[in-house]
Formats: C-alpha cells, sequence, structure tokens
C-alpha cells in the first residue's frame, strides 16, 4: 500500500467533484482492526458503504449531490486506507454488522440512514439485522450480496476456487484497461461505450487498484465467503431474515446490474415491500455513477419524507 500515491488521487477526485472532506480513523476493538472514513456537507447523517473493488471515494460524485446531508464515505476493512480485515475473529455476517457498529457507536450517532452498494448493501443489511433499532432509513443502490436469487458471473464463479483466485491475484495486471473491463464485468458495457464516465473516474480507480490493497482484499475473499454454486448458506440471507428488518427501504437498482435478473428486482421488491424503488435502464451495478442527479434526489426525498 502506497497511501500517501492513493491519497493524491483521491484529492483530484474530490476537486473534480467540488468537494471537500474531513478524514478520521477509527479503531474498532470488535473486529480488531482500524477503518477510515471521509466526512462532508452538513444535515442529517447517511452513511455510505461501498461494494466489492471499490472504497469510501467511490460515492463522491453522488455526495456531492446531497450536501444537505452529512455524508459519511466508510472505506470498509482491507479497502482504501482501512486496515486489513481477519476474517477469522467472527462468522462474517457479524463481521460485517460489527464494522457498521463500531462506525456508529464512535461517532455517536443514535439513528443512522445508511446507503449500500454490492457488499456494502450486505454490511447494511446485516447491521439492520442486528441493531435494527440504532437504524433510520436503508437504501440499498445496487444489487445487494448474499440475498436470495443473486447471480455470479463467470468470473465470479471462478473467483470462488482458491486455485483460480491465487492465480488471478498474482498475475493482475493493473492497468486502466483492466479496470474498464473490470467496470464491464458489472454491466457497464453501455455507458462506456458512449463515454459517461469522466477520465477521473478511471484515473482514480486505477491508482485504488495499485496503491490500496482493496482488489487484492476483496477478490481474495470470494473464495472464503463464496462457492462456485452460490452463497455459503451461513453468509447468505433468507427471505424470512430480511423480513424481520422493519426499517423503510429504499431500492435503486441497474437493469444491466451482471449480478442479478431484472425480475430479481421485482421479486426483491415484492418481498421487502420498500417505501421507494426504480429500476434504471442502460445501467450497471454501480448505477449511482451512471444517473447520479435521478439518486440524489430520490435520496433526499425518501429520506426526508
Amino acid at each position: 500500500m502506497h497511501a500517501e500515491l492513493y491519497l493524491q488521487a483521491e484529492k483530484k477526485l474530490f476537486h473534480y467533484y467540488n468537494l471537500t472532506g474531513v478524514s478520521s480513523n477509527i479503531y474498532i476493538p470488535a473486529i480488531g482492526s482500524q477503518v477510515r472514513i471521509i466526512e462532508c456537507g452538513h444535515g442529517e447523517p447517511l452513511l455510505f458503504v461501498a461494494g466489492d473493488t471499490s472504497s469510501g471515494s467511490t460515492w463522491v460524485s453522488l455526495a456531492a449531490l446531497l450536501p444537505d446531508f452529512r455524508c459519511i464515505l466508510l472505506d470498509r476493512p482491507g479497502t482504501g486506507l482501512s486496515e486489513d480485515p481477519d476474517y477469522s475473529k467472527m462468522p462474517f455476517r457479524k463481521f460485517a454488522s460489527e464494522t457498521i457498529d463500531g462506525v456508529v457507536n464512535h461517532l455517536g450517532i443514535p439513528k443512522i440512514n445508511i446507503i449500500g452498494n454490492s457488499l456494502g448493501g450486505y454490511f447494511t443489511l446485516a447491521y439492520a439485522y442486528y441493531h435494527g433499532e440504532k437504524v433510520n432509513k436503508i437504501i440499498l443502490d445496487g444489487m445487494p450480496g448474499s440475498v436470495p436469487g443473486m447471480k455470479f458471473n463467470l468470473f465470479a464463479k471462478l473467483m470462488s476456487y482458491s486455485w483460480f483466485n491465487k492465480m488471478v491475484l498474482k498475475n493482475m495486471k493493473l492497468n486502466k484497461e483492466e479496470v474498464i473491463k473490470n467496470f464491464k464485468r458489472m454491466g457497464h458495457d453501455k455507458s462506456i461505450k458512449q463515454n459517461l464516465f469522466p477520465e477521473i473516474m478511471w484515473e482514480y480507480s486505477l491508482q485504488m487498484a495499485i496503491h490500496t490493497n482493496g482488489f487484492k482484499n476483496d477478490w481474495g475473499q470470494y473464495s472464503i465467503i463464496k462457492s462456485h454454486k452460490g452463497e455459503d448458506s451461513k453468509i447468505e440471507f433468507s427471505w424470512n431474515e430480511l423480513k424481520q428488518i422493519k426499517n423503510e427501504l429504499c431500492i435503486l437498482w441497474g437493469e444491466d446490474d451482471t449480478f442479478c435478473k431484472p425480475e430479481m428486482f421485482d421479486n426483491l421488491v415484492k418481498q421487502l415491500n420498500p417505501k421507494f424503488s426504480k429500476l434504471f435502464p442502460d445501467s450497471g451495478h454501480l448505477t449511482f455513477l451512471e444517473n447520479t442527479q435521478e439518486h440524489a434526489d430520490s435520496i433526499r426525498k425518501f429520506i426526508y419524507t
């Protein structure tokens, strides 16, 4: 990890979106490691939890449109500038919950709004499952990890094999082309062909991949928490468990998300009965990067009404 080089790239990203953030580190005794957060804006607190191979700063374009919120961007354990995780301390679902609880307790926020994407969505659901009394409203932005019906693309299935996982991590070429390929794996082909992503996103994502341990830690965990047949039954939530979460819910989804089919969005809405939901056409797994203003408007309306 080369923190200074990563910080330079992150600073450029914040500058591009005209956003200023304050960084701090939080030690969480329950998981035995330190995580980093960046805070920006003022108002109702909103905790952002990113998914695989992303960091807290991946949310910057969305946070920049929410200045009336106290945006708290979390580097999950092992991503950004947070310390590498030790998943052996407790079951993964509990690890996810304790991570969020450590941040919320440190900040002294009685009730938190949380937005999560992918694995970050799983962390969000785990926290609401164990500590729903500390959660105000939940936003699932993109397919959350480890829920019934989640679909693995071929690459994700192969990464569940430890031999393949080790081979990929050993021979991985970290360059702009690989970063773009990773985005294509998540269903962003159409936006890429139309040049809808700013160049700063490729630059930041590449520097994050090179100068942090996020790719190694997030892809490395696939062989631990997944199998080629699907999610580990001890990790995946059942519908009955998810229905025990009583917090108000908003679901925002990309129609081209490669981790699910559009029918999965319909089923999740049917099963969990969110207060608000929206399916974005021609949009992938990180749909908030493609429909950012609409996401900001939806989030503001959902939380403030």
